[in-house]
């Protein structure tokens, strides 16, 4: 009977977090033609960003889409409209 309260409140646990959490992720199986379903213009700090990929515009998925990878591993698809974005995204062709 433990191991099942046990497994009920890790669930629970789980399903929180990812409720709570207000980014939209990369998947691929929903949509294969593009990564990103939905893109968030909400402002994530530079600092928690491990790195970004950026992909053009393809016949098979018609818009820019720009994807952060968290250092916790989390990849967060960023609208490449957003002003947040872009200017981050300048920076990045600056350094390299």
């Amino acid at each position: 009977m433990n191991s099942k309260v046990a497994v009920i409140i890790i669930t629970l646990f789980v399903l929180f977090l990812s409720s709570t959490q207000c980014t939209t992720t990369v998947s691929a199986t929903v949509q294969p033609n593009c990564r990103c379903i939905h893109a968030t213009s909400r402002v994530i700090s530079p600092r928690k960003i491990r790195h970004i990929d950026m992909f053009p515009m393809t016949p098979n998925c018609p818009h820019i889409e720009v994807i952060a990878t968290l250092k916790i591993g989390t990849k967060v698809c960023l609208d490449p409209e957003a002003p947040w974005v872009k200017k981050m995204i300048d920076r990045f062709l600056e350094q390299n």
